[in-house]
């Protein structure tokens, strides 16, 4: 992927303001959330390149289920408001907002997009998206 100058520093301004927690509305914060991974993936694809796929699919799930058996056990534990489970206040209560459990959603998030955007890249034609909205009518 090539991305122009003006691209990368829109994302790092994006990035920026998630890590200051500027974002605004709900709908700011997905964008904000969405910059960031695309910048995370571009220069984790830079280090590490194909790593999480180099043992094929098996091997790929097995890369994905590790942050996933990493949240299970942080967030299990009684956050500071001793409910386990309660990612929210795991992430609140992390010094200088470095949080095991939010790097761990992070993770698992980035690694779901690259098993879409593989397949992507292997001219798969992914499904229209479902949105299961159901309408104030009914």
């Amino acid at each position: 992927m090539n991305y122009t100058v003006k691209e990368v520093n829109n994302m790092v301004q994006v990035c920026k303001q998630l890590s200051e927690g500027q974002a605004g509305s709900m709908e700011e914060a997905i964008s904000t959330v969405a910059a960031s991974d695309v910048e995370g993936l571009i220069k984790a694809q830079a280090e590490y390149g194909d790593s999480w796929k180099k043992r094929g699919g098996s091997g790929a799930y097995l890369t994905i289920v590790r942050p996933l058996d990493r949240l299970d056990i942080l967030a299990g534990k009684p956050a500071s408001n001793g409910i386990p489970y309660d990612i929210f206040q795991h992430c609140l209560d992390a010094k200088d907002g470095d949080s095991g459990v939010l790097n761990a959603v992070r993770d698992l998030r980035r690694y779901l997009i690259l098993v879409e955007a593989h397949l992507v890249s292997q001219g798969h034609e992914l499904p229209k998206q479902r949105h299961n909205v159901k309408s104030k009518e009914g």
